[in-house]
């Protein structure tokens, strides 16, 4: 059976993440699904450049796992969290997405990281009618219009640059510049920092562009020094 349609609402602090996991193990385990254990899947970056952050946060929701197994899971069935290596590679997330819906039966996924990373796994929500909890990802796109399928636990990336902007400029810095990944992730932040800018009626002394692959911050510092800006974004 579908997994219950959820109204939506990353990253917060994993006991938090993890709890929000465990209520919905208990909407599956309700939903009378047949399974040995509550299977809740995974597409993350194991390895990668983002995976010492990843692996952090992976040993406080594993903990609390941990500790609501061990006193016997909910309604009886222990949870588990599959969790797929991506290598913080889109086309590798969405595969990884589809094995779990479509061979390990996951009743939902959790925690993917990365804002293409999740686009990419969009189209299989709305198929399957299976839930994403906690993203870690702010961008926009998840937050409007609202996608019933997905659960976002943190604010939008947009609202939390126009908000760095605006206490740069409180604390009486007056030449800021914005350095960003050039992908749609920092394409989104930028987009909150060129707001705040805008509320200010400021300008940002540089607008810098930084390959999401390898970056080569050597030439950044250069561009920002030319620039004398005070603080960067």
């Amino acid at each position: 059976m579908p997994f219950p349609r959820l109204l939506s609402r990353s990253p917060a602090r994993p006991a938090v993440l993890a709890r929000r996991l465990a209520a919905l193990a208990l909407l599956a385990a309700g939903a009378g699904l047949a399974h040995a254990d509550i299977l809740i899947g995974q597409t993350t970056a194991v390895t990668g450049p983002v995976a010492a952050s990843v692996g952090e946060t992976l040993l406080g929701v594993h903990a609390y796992l941990d500790s609501v197994n061990a006193q016997g899971g909910v309604n009886g069935e222990k949870i588990k969290l599959i969790t797929l290596d991506d290598n913080f590679k889109p086309p590798r997330a969405a595969e990884n997405a589809a094995k779990l819906i479509e061979q390990e039966n996951v009743v939902a996924l959790f925690m993917s990281r990365g804002t293409p990373h999740t686009e990419a796994i969009l189209p299989l929500l709305a198929k399957y009618k299976l839930a994403l909890i906690a993203p870690s990802t702010g961008a926009m796109v998840f937050h409007q219009p609202v996608n019933p399928y997905v659960f976002n636990v943190r604010s939008s990336y947009q609202a939390e640059a126009q908000r760095a902007i605006e206490h740069l400029f409180q604390i009486t810095l007056q030449r800021v510049a914005v350095v960003h990944a050039d992908d749609s992730f920092g394409a989104d932040c930028a987009e909150g920092a060129k707001k705040g800018f805008a509320k200010l009626q400021k300008e940002p002394v540089a607008v810098i562009k930084a390959a999401r692959e390898k970056p080569d911050y050597a030439p950044i510092i250069g561009q920002l020094q030319s620039t004398n800006a005070q603080a960067a974004l």
